[in-house]
């Protein structure tokens, strides 16, 4: 499930970064929006748990290699039921199914990562926290990482893989600098091969008239139309070199979602 953002004049259109978060039911924190999570079975494995409530409260299956352990809450205050530690993993991925709210969650929502982030949404406990912290871990993570691809279809233009990738670092890059970095890391994608997007064969642009001795140069085929160039996934998980974020553009940026659209992302989900 996707998030449309009305694109600038002359642009593709974009999507925006959005995190799951369920509607808590019960009797503690009743009401407000939360990350999903629940209590680790004594014999379940943390990844285990993590991707059954996720499954459980939000209706969402994810693979294993999905997720990713990030960090541990432990504040004696944090839960005022009694002493919890989360163990929190984060998950980037596109929703395009229909999410279902079950157990002890009243409902289930994709999110605007911004809203959270401004202010106009408080998360239960320290979710708010939990999610940020999970945010500036993606943002890295993308950096090294092919994990950006969970966010592209199979086949993706240049253009798709650069609005991905701002939207988790949460500003605008450089069009031409972004496309020479990504095609240098080895391994990382792949050019598709069909037909379709090679030039017809150049022959000589030069030629002698047989009807006189005057030379002509005929016009070089024309591209307009032509679809964008296509990639998909490389053999690469690790990137070598990085895909560094600009760190000047960084240092300048006052707000994270400053100029932000893309796709979904699951901030999901939370061992609490």
């Amino acid at each position: 499930m996707d998030l449309p953002v009305p694109p600038k004049s002359g642009q593709a259109p974009r999507k925006e970064l959005a995190a799951v978060l369920i509607v808590r039911g019960g009797d503690t924190e009743a009401g407000r929006y939360a990350l999903p999570g629940g209590f680790v079975h004594i014999d379940e494995d943390l990844s285990a748990a993590a991707l059954r409530e996720l499954h459980e409260e939000a209706g969402l299956e994810l693979p294993t290699s999905a997720i990713h352990q990030f960090r541990a809450y432990g504040d004696p205050d944090r839960d005022p039921r009694m002493r919890v530690v989360t163990v929190a993993h984060t998950a980037l991925t596109s929703i395009d199914i229909a999410l279902e709210a079950g157990t002890d969650a009243k409902e289930v929502e994709i999110v605007p990562v911004r809203k959270i982030l401004d202010g106009e949404i408080s998360l239960a406990f320290d979710h708010d926290q939990i999610l940020r912290d999970a945010l500036e871990f993606v943002q890295v993570l993308v950096e090294e990482t092919s994990v950006i691809l969970e966010l592209c279809p199979e086949l993706f233009t240049l253009t798709e893989l650069r609005h991905a990738c701002e939207a988790v670092w949460g500003y605008e890059v450089d069009r031409a600098t972004f496309n020479k970095r990504v095609l240098h890391i080895e391994g990382f994608l792949e050019a598709d091969d069909d037909e379709s997007y090679q030039l017809l064969p150049s022959r000589s642009f030069i030629s002698m008239s047989m009807e006189s001795s005057s030379i002509k140069t005929p016009s070089k085929p024309s591209t307009r139309g032509r679809p964008a160039k296509q990639y998909r996934r490389g053999w690469a998980e690790t990137l070598h070199p990085p895909l560094l974020r600009p760190r000047d553009r960084l240092k300048q940026t006052d707000s994270w979602y400053e100029n932000l659209s893309v796709k979904s992302m699951s901030q999901t989900p939370v061992i609490d």
